[in-house]
């Protein structure tokens, strides 16, 4: 009985967790046209769009930051939007 039992509890706890997404808040994200300081280290491309009408670019611009934090950037060098001003890319870096 036991080994059903312990199993089906384990299993139970597993399931009745929630993961949370974690964003680091905490990080001040800079969007800048210049190129970064050559000590930032490059985290890769990120991107920043709205899909729900009426939004605006500065949602936009705002989603471009949170890509970039939660891939550990605090710089982004802005590259291109989309005619409508509703999707942006550019590249991360982490600057110390």
């Amino acid at each position: 009985m036991k080994r059903v039992l312990f199993p089906l509890i384990g299993l139970a706890f597993v399931a009745g967790c929630k993961s949370h997404e974690v964003l680091p808040e905490k990080i001040e994200v800079k969007i800048s046209r210049e190129a970064p300081d050559k000590d930032c280290k490059l985290v890769g491309t990120v991107t920043g769009s709205t899909s729900m009408i009426g939004e605006t670019s500065e949602k936009a611009l705002e989603n471009l930051k949170t890509d970039a934090a939660r891939k550990g950037a605090n710089f982004v060098h802005y590259e291109s939007a989309s005619a409508a001003g509703t999707a942006f890319k550019g590249t991360g870096y982490f600057c110390p």
